[in-house]
Parts: structure tokens; sequence; C-alpha cells
């Protein structure tokens, strides 16, 4: 046996790795007090290992594995060894580093990591599933993928989803996958098969795993059950939909298996990502098969199809149509419906389609019609209305099907009943089958009679076998309540009568009136020549899954508008949590309408509540991070103090878990809590809502004559708010005629509709009687021969005003607004017309002035001349004066009249070549010859432009160039084009005095002089033009310049294609 020295053996004794020491033999001769803890929580008795030998002994389930291999290299090879190892009967993951010892042997050092281990495999076994499942649509698919992923992750014998009809006792297992040793259990089954009704409270409530079935309590009586379909052990994790059980995620194994709660917290993590997959990939099933029965109804050909106007005039007919009736297309289309519909069938045409251009729905009927030439055919028309944006009547579109033929059959078919029942009764298996089954079952003559129908047919709907035998099957309870129904099964039995199985979702009526949803089959039983000789209608109960289906469909739609009209505020936060997970604060991402009226906040979105309410309670951040961190929704009362309100609140995850974001459904309950504290003090304590809701309330019975019109209605019950929100007092045992006579028909109308249908009604009425309005919801409560109603109600009739004034306001606005913009209108015309006659008044005045100027200006050039001799150096002096004063106001005169010419004058816009129009410029200007000026040109691209007025800007820009350059220098201008977008901007960049940014804007206005006259000659009207020349092409003008470092002006004008 090894000996370690005692410093060794203390550090062994005291380290956290478990450490063992094998001899030279394979006998374990050493093992430290950690090694101990993970052999005793395994079982063992430690004490009884030292001295066995390691194979044969001590850990004989080792044998075969990496351990073996690994620890017979190292002692026959004297090297070290790692590596990490998964030893399934303990169901745990060692690291593991295996030492060659000195004196003969190994040395042994390894460490639990099975919690690592499991988040490693858990994060790549979800990321690849996730991988796996991105492209995929199909509903089977995805299940099989699912359940063959898990079952060979968690190495269990057999993987399935469970979907459950808890009002049947059934449970449904479709597509399972299993290890090759297995069978497959897919199937119903009863819920009680497996085990109690204590099992199954534990089975339905949460995550459940059975380690052993024949010693687990709640399922030891069943256990045969279970070894039946080899199950020895299982785990499930079912997923919940508003309090019911939808479907569960199971797994199950041959033996004994103790499931982890890692594993549990796996297939909770799998069922919550996959099974809205599966509920997704079902709804765009569904919707694609609708869209598939749409395309094959419009496009069949071989149906009569006509459309006619609100008239009943016939305005489209196809040929199938035309050939029925004999007539040609161009004589149909000059008739009415009313003119091809056989006497006796004509009153209940018009009735039906009365109720249609009255909402009502589409309908299906058998009909006759009359051809041409005088003869009738039976026809089954199929009638559905055209309606507008508004949803008004516009018409209608009818196919329409010959049934003449299998008119002719049906006496035919009737007189085969009798055969058919006695067919059936003969074969006893198929009587056991019929009984027993848990579907409903039939048998009916070829024409649609039913001649049997089994228990479940009738028992479970409340029917007796009176009532349906020698009927039509479409006439039996099951489809009488409507009659696009029973035209539904009629034709449905006449395919299967011509040898064909008919298979739809249909709905279905029970004894009560309630519908429910059925998955029928109309098959044809045929004898030993092929010859169909009765029909056998069977099918499954739908309708929860279709309620399902219909949530979903309704969902989108309701919340569409449920976030702008709820009254109900709603936002969207996302809670922020500090470096240890624990909540700190929250932002709103979004909120609705109503959400500001219910906290007070105003412009909420985008900010957090602690910056909005410091002092806001810790619960609300500690419930909402819950809600984040667990994705489990959660419902409160609580008190806001910081807002001073109450709220009722619902809180529930959204989004993927990780982004932390919660929606958030709340309503500001304040004055509820204070009216129930007010209650409270004074010892008054409400019991119900009834009592205590600030609507109305109250239970009506509603009368009927003997025509079954509801007459009146007397009031049962009243809560302490009807007398506030009618002004009725004492209603209870009153009737409404006896208290408003006067009140309108159609409350009774709508009363007695749902005391008939049990179809609840959300409306908004004035009830003349009581001068309000009202916001009403009714339903029927108890049983339909009672005639009892329970209406919910608000008076809105300071609402209603408001919206009358406010529809009044704005149509008072649109009427002032009208009057101003023609008020506008005309101002504008009015100061157009101003400015033209100024306009024209200084073209004018310009024109004019010039005369006496060049008389003045010639007059003294005359005396300079000619009577030079005979003046004196003062007179010289003043007449020098007087020349140069006239010649700068004709100057100004001159420039004043090109102003007001750019700004008036009538422009021909072409393309112009801005290199050659600058060189004429430069060339046939004097004051711009090289000697004076240094100009050069880049390329140009051409523009849309007025040549006179760009000849003005370039002659004014390159001699305010010339004008205001430093002393003894040559000016320098150099002059480039950019193009930007759909225009071309002109640079004119010179090394002269520049101007100061203060002054940029100045220089462009008449008379905006920066230099003083003496120093830089000039009217100060240059730049004034240039920029009413570039804006009258449709341009501008501008200048980037500083004092003493030379200017850039620039203009822009739109580009020549």
């Amino acid at each position: 046996m090894l000996e370690f020295p005692e410093s060794i053996t203390r550090v062994l004794e005291s380290i956290a790795d478990s450490f063992l020491v094998v001899d030279g033999n394979w006998r374990l001769t050493y093992m430290n007090p950690a090694a101990r803890r993970i052999f005793t929580d395994q079982g063992l008795k430690v004490e009884e290992l030292i001295g066995k030998h390691f194979w044969n002994e001590a850990f004989p389930e080792t044998r075969g594995t990496l351990i073996e291999q690994e620890y017979r290299r190292s002692m026959t090879e004297r090297v070290s060894g790692e590596f990490d190892y998964y030893l399934r009967a303990w169901q745990r993951w060692f690291a593991i580093r295996v030492y060659p010892v000195e004196a003969g042997g190994i040395s042994i050092y390894f460490h639990d990591i099975t919690k690592r281990k499991l988040t490693e495999e858990r994060a790549t076994f979800l990321a690849s599933l996730s991988k796996k499942l991105a492209s995929v649509t199909e509903e089977e698919q995805i299940i099989r993928i699912t359940v063959e992923a898990v079952g060979r992750h968690l190495n269990a014998d057999r993987c399935y989803f469970v979907e459950c009809l808890e009002h049947e006792n059934r449970i449904l297992i479709g597509h399972n996958w299993h290890r090759s040793t297995s069978s497959s259990i897919e199937g119903a089954m009863s819920l009680f098969d497996f085990g109690g009704i204590d099992w199954w409270h534990q089975y339905s409530q949460g995550d459940f795993a059975v380690e052993d079935v024949e010693t687990e309590p709640l399922t030891r009586e069943k256990a045969a059950n279970y070894v039946t379909v080899g199950v020895r052990s299982y785990a499930v994790q079912p997923c919940r939909r508003e309090g019911e059980w939808t479907v569960v995620l199971g797994v199950t194994e041959s033996f004994p298996r103790k499931w982890t709660a890692d594993e549990l917290s796996l297939m909770d993590d799998v069922i919550a990502r996959v099974w809205p997959l599966v509920e997704r990939a079902r709804a765009d099933q569904a919707l694609r098969k609708s869209e598939a029965r749409f395309r094959a109804i419009v496009s069949q050909a071989t149906t009569g199809v006509v459309q006619a106007d609100a008239e009943g005039q016939m305005t489209l007919v196809n040929r199938r149509w035309c050939e029925m009736l004999g007539y040609t297309e161009a004589e149909l289309l000059t008739m009415n419906i009313a003119e091809v519909t056989e006497g006796e069938s004509l009153r209940a045409t018009l009735s039906a389609v009365h109720r249609l251009a009255e909402g009502g729905p589409s309908f299906d009927m058998e009909k006759r019609y009359k051809r041409k030439d005088g003869s009738t055919f039976w026809a089954s028309s199929s009638v559905n209305a055209v309606r507008g944006p508004a949803g008004e009547y516009q018409g209608l579109v009818a196919v329409v099907l010959d049934i003449s033929e299998r008119k002719r059959a049906e006496e035919r078919e009737r007189r085969a009943a009798t055969d058919a029942l006695e067919a059936a009764k003969v074969n006893a298996n198929f009587r056991t089958l019929f009984e027993q089954g848990t579907y409903f079952a039939g048998v009916m003559s070829l024409d649609g009679t039913v001649v049997e129908a089994n228990r479940i047919a009738l028992v479970a709907c409340g029917f007796k076998k009176e009532e349906v035998i020698g009927k039509k099957f479409w006439d039996c309870g099951w489809w009488n309540r409507s009659p696009a129904l029973m035209e539904m099964v009629r034709k449905a039995s006449q395919q299967a009568a011509e040898g064909n199985i008919f298979r739809q979702e249909s709905p279905y009526f029970v004894a009560d009136g309630s519908q429910r949803f059925v998955d029928l089959s109309i098959a044809p039983a045929k004898d030993d020549s092929g010859q169909v000789v009765f029909l056998i209608p069977t099918g499954t109960d739908i309708t929860e899954r279709k309620r399902a289906e219909e949530a979903l469909r309704e969902s989108e739609e309701r919340y569409r508008t449920l976030f702008e009209s709820m009254d109900e505020g709603f936002c969207i936060i996302e809670v922020i949590f500090d470096a240890g997970q624990r909540p700190m604060d929250y932002r709103f991402l979004e909120i609705n309408p109503a959400f500001e009226k219910q906290t007070g906040f105003k412009d909420a979105k985008g900010r957090r509540m602690r910056e909005m309410a410091p002092e806001h309670e810790q619960n609300w951040f500690e419930t909402f991070g819950n809600v984040a961190l667990t994705g489990q929704p959660a419902r409160f009362e609580s008190q806001a103090t910081a807002l001073g309100r109450w709220f009722e609140v619902h809180a529930f995850s959204v989004e993927m878990p990780e982004r932390h974001r919660v929606g958030v459904v709340f309503s500001d309950i304040t004055e509820r809590r204070r009216v129930v504290e007010a209650v409270r003090e004074v010892g008054e304590r409400y019991q119900t809502l009834f009592n205590s809701i600030d609507e109305g309330f109250c239970v009506i019975e509603v009368h009927f004559d003997d025509r079954n019109r509801a007459q009146d209605y007397r009031f049962l019950e009243t809560n302490p708010a009807f007398a506030k929100q009618t002004g009725i007092k004492a209603a209870e045992g009153r009737w409404m005629r006896e208290i408003a006579p006067e009140h309108e028909e159609h409350w009774y109308e709508i009363y007695g509709k749902v005391s008939s249908s049990g179809e609840s009604v959300r409306f908004e009425n004035r009830a003349g009687a009581l001068n309000r309005w009202f916001d009403v919801f009714a339903f029927r409560i108890g049983e339909p021969e009672q005639r009892k109603v329970a209406i919910l109600f608000t008076d809105i009739s300071e609402r209603k005003k408001a919206e009358i004034a406010l529809k009044e306001a704005q149509m008072a606005l649109a009427r002032q607004n009208e009057f101003l913009d023609q008020t506008v209108q005309q101002r504008t015309a009015k100061l157009q017309e101003t400015i033209m006659e100024l306009e024209a008044f200084s073209y004018s005045i310009s024109h004019d002035m010039r005369s006496p100027l060049r008389a003045m200006q010639g007059y003294a050039e005359a005396l300079l001349q000619d009577y030079q001799s005979n003046l004196d150096d003062q007179a010289k002096h003043y007449l020098e004066r007087i020349h140069r004063s006239a010649a700068r106001l004709d100057l100004l005169v001159r420039d004043v009249l090109a102003y007001s010419k750019v700004a008036k004058g009538d422009m021909q816009m072409k393309t112009i070549n801005l290199e050659h129009l600058i060189g004429d410029i430069v060339q046939n200007y004097p004051n711009l010859h090289s000697s004076r000026i240094q100009v050069t040109a880049s390329p140009f691209p051409p523009v849309i432009g007025h040549e006179g007025l760009l000849t003005q800007i370039v002659s004014n820009l390159l001699g305010n160039a010339v004008k205001f350059s430093y002393p003894g220098q040559l000016p320098e201008v150099a002059i480039s084009a950019e193009t930007m977008g759909p225009d071309v901007r002109i640079w004119f960049a010179d090394k002269g005095i520049g101007i100061a940014p203060e002054h940029h804007e100045q220089i462009f206005h008449i008379f905006g002089r920066v230099y003083p006259d003496k120093k830089y000659e000039g009217t100060g009207i240059g730049l004034a033009i240039v920029r009413k020349a570039a804006e009258r092409m449709g341009g501008s003008a501008g200048v980037v310049s500083e004092l003493g470092k030379g200017s850039q002006f620039w203009i822009t004008l739109k580009r020549s294609a």
C-alpha cells in the first residue's frame, strides 16, 4: 500500500478536488475526504472500498469506458492524462487527471463539473435546435426535429408532444421519437389510464418527473399500464394557455431514472420556444388551405356565375349561366334576376336578398329557375353580397349549380334506405365500433335519410333518437339552425352518394342551441360490385382546437384597435438590472393614448421611471423585474404613492426573455379604492361587483307575444348605479313600457334577440324617452326559456354632446379657413398689382431723369471747353464738380434702370455655354482688358439661363474684382463650377480686399455700400442686380469672404440636360 509523508497527506485532506490512489495491482489504496463525500452521495460504503480491486469490485460500471482506457494507458506507459467524462450511472460529469506514481500505480484527481457541462450543453443544444428550426415552417417537421433532438440530447428512450382534450379526458400523442429498441406510442389515450385524480392534478400543474412508476405513490396502481408501453420512468413539462393545459413535452425511460432539475428546465425552455412555432405553422397551414379553397371556387367553370346590382339587374353572367337559361349574354344583361326565377321560388328569393342587403349573412338555397323556352329546372344557388368600402350594399354574386338530376335521383335513393339499414345491422364488428367509439357516427340512405346514429352522436349532443331517425341528415338538430350548414351537409351527402368521400371541418349545434365544431366525414359504403349502398357520416369534436385557432386569428385584429382605443393604460417597458440582476429602474418604450390620462405622465416615452418619480416604491421594480426574468405574468393592485394613485395591473413578458421587456395593462382605480375605503369606514362591505361598479347594471326578463316578438321587459334586479345612470327610481319589478311608454322599439328587439339567440351584443344607442345616450353590453343569463338578459351600461350623454359640439366646431373652423383662404388670395393679388405699379413707376422715374442729367452734364462740359479762358479757378472747380456729380447721378440712374429691367423684364430661358459667354465679356469690355485684370476659367457644364442677365452678372462681378483690388496689384479672378444635383454653382474667386462677415448680406441690398464713395466709386446697386438676376433665373447668389483675404462670390443656376 502506498503511503504519503504527513505534510502531503494534510494537503490532500484539505483540497477541494477528489483524490484517489490505485496501486500497481489495481487495488484502491487511498481516497481523500472530498472523494469520500462524492462516493457517499452515490450510496457507496466508502469504508468497504479501500483495498478493493478497482475494476472488478469497486467500480465495475467503469469497465469498457474511456476511464478504463486512460487509467490503463497511464499505468502501462507511465504517462499523465486529462479528460472530461460523463458517468451515466451517476448522471454526473467529471474532470479527471491521472498521473503515474513512482512507486507503481496511479494517482487520480477528479472534480464534479456537471453544472458547467450542462450549462454549456444546454446553450449549444438550444442554439443548434434554433438553427435547425430557423427555416422550417411545416408543423410536422418542427415536431419531428424537436422530439428527436430533445430525446437524443437527454439520452432518453422516447420523446413526444402530447396535446390534451381535458373536457374529453383524453390525450393525443402525435409524432414521437423513439430508439430502435422501443416502440411508438402515437394515438389517443385516456387521461386516467396512467394515474388517479391526484396524479392528474400533479401532472397538469407544472413540471413533473417520476423516477420509478412502480414505487411512485401516484402511479403505483397503474404501473402495469406503463410497463405495457415500455415506460418505467418519465418526465413531462406542460405548456398552459389561460389556465388550461394545451400541450406537454415528455420523455420516458425503460428503467428507473432520476430526472434532474436541469433536464426539466431544459424541457421548459424547449416547449416555450418551439410550441409557438407549431401554433404559427398551424395558423399558416390553415390560411393556405383557405386560400386554396378560395382559388378553387373562383376558378370553377362548370357552374353558373351571375352578378347583379342592388336592384337585381344582371351586370355579369358566365357561359354556363347562359346555357342553363337558354338566353344569350346580351339578353341576360338587360334582365332582372326576378324575371328568370320561377313563381313559387320568387318570394323566398326576394326575402333572402332583402336580409342580405340589410347586412345579413351570405346564404345558400335551392330554387327553380325559368328557361327561355318556358321550362323550369332545379338549381342550388350560393349567394354573397357585394359591398362598397363603407360596407354599403351594392349588389350580389351567385354561384348556381344545376341539381335537376340529383332531385330525380333522390327518390330512387330513398327506396334504398331500408336495405342500407339492414346491411349495417348484420355487421357485428361494425356495430361494436359504431356504439363504443369515441367519435360521432351514423348510417344514412343514399337520399340522406338518417337510419341510425350512435350513442355519442345522440347523448353527447343532447338529442333523442326519434329526433333524428327518419329525417334528412341536414334537417337534423346538428345543422337545422343554419340554412348555410344545411345546404353544405346536403351537398356533402350528395358527393358521398356519388362515391366520393367528403371531409370538412364545420360548425354544428347541440340541443341547447350552443354551437361547436366537428371534423365531419361522409363516406360511401359499397357492395362487392362497387355500387354505393348507404352512407356513413362520422365526426370528431374539434371545438377546443377551433376556439384556439379563432383566438389566434382574432388576436392580431383585436390588438390593432385595442392599443389605440382601449380605455386602460398600456405600455411596454424595458426593465433595467444592476450587475447582480436586481431590478433598479425601467424605461418606457411604447405607450398608448390612454397612458397619460391613467398616470398623469406626459411625454413618458423613452424616459425612465426613477427620472419621473424618484420616490416610486421598490415593489413595482421588483414585480416587473420578476416578470422580465421568469416570464411569469403577474396580476395585482398596488398604490403608487409618488403618483397619488392606485392601479390595477396585469404585467406579462413580451419578446425574448433576454430583452427584459414587459407589457403592462393597467387602470387607474384610485376612485374605486376611495369608494371602497369610504364604504369600509362606514361599515358597509359590498360582497360582489354588482353593488360596487360605477356602471349601471340590471337583470331583465323579456316578454314575447304569441308571434315570438319581444314586446316589453321587466326589471328583476338593479344595482345602486342604475338610478344615477338612467334617472329611473324604484325600477325593480316594473315593466319598461310602464316606466317609459315612448321607449323606442329597437331596444326591445335587441334584448329579445339576445335572450333568444344567446349571442351577446355591445352597442351605443339613444333612449329618447330618457333623453340619454347609453353604451350597453347585454348578454343572456340562465336557461334560454327563462328569457333573462343581463345589461351593463354607462350613460354617455355628455360624451355624445361633446362629440356633436366637436363636429360643429370642426365645421365652423373649416368655414373660417375657407374665408381666410379667399381673403389671403385677394390681398396677395392686390399686393402683386401694387408691386407691379411700383416697379413701373421706378422704371419711368429712372428713365425720365436721364434727360435733364445729360443736359446738366453737357452744359457743364461745354462751359469748360468753350469758355475756359473766361473762367477763374474757382468757377472751373465748381463746373468740374457739377460735371462729376451729374455723371455719378447718371450712373446711379442707369443702375436703377438696369435693376428695374432685371426685376420685371420678360425672359427667354435657354441653354448657355458659359465658357463662350465669359470669353466674349472679357474681350469686349474695355475695363476687363488683360492689362487691367487676369481672368482664369475652368470648364463649365451647360446651364439654363437668360443670356442678357448672365452677361450683367458676370460683368458686375468681374468689375467689382477690378474695383476692390489692392493698389498697384493686378487683379486676379478664378472662375470655376461645381455640380450640386440638378444645379450648378459658379464661383468667382478674387484676391482683393475682402468683406467682413457682418456685411455679407448688406452688400446684396440696393445702396448697400460698405466703403465710402471717395475711396471706391460705384452706386451700391451692382450686387443687388446680381442677386435679383440669379433669382429671376431660378437660382441664388452669395459670398464667402473675410476682410483682407479676398472674396468668393457664387451664383447657382439649373443644369442643362
